[in-house]
């Protein structure tokens, strides 16, 4: 999943999983990462998207460049306040729910 921060496609999402499987194609190799892994992938998402976004900040009209920084601000927070232990819990309780 691909969200657009520039041009004709801020804000815009790309969806680009298999849709014959109807599952990511990246699903497998994440189901294997521990809850820190994924946290710090899904931080380094963010961050990267803030950065393009303000890499091509002329681009875009002030409005949509502000919103659009202040949701990916928002989304940062809230991953960095995720609990570590309790969310390694949920997890390796989804994964095992998922192989069965």
């Amino acid at each position: 999943l691909y969200v657009g921060v520039k041009d004709d496609t801020l804000g815009e999402f790309m969806d680009r999983r298999d849709k014959i499987s109807g599952t990511p194609p990246v699903q497998g190799r994440l189901l294997h990462m521990d809850a820190a892994e994924l946290k710090e992938l899904l931080v380094r998402g963010i961050e990267n998207q803030k950065q393009d976004l303000i890499k091509h900040e002329a681009d875009e009209p002030r409005s949509t460049y502000k919103a659009t920084l202040q949701a990916l601000d928002k989304e940062l927070s809230a991953v960095r306040r995720i609990n570590d232990r309790k969310f390694e819990k949920e997890y390796l309780s989804f994964v095992k729910r998922r192989k069965r």
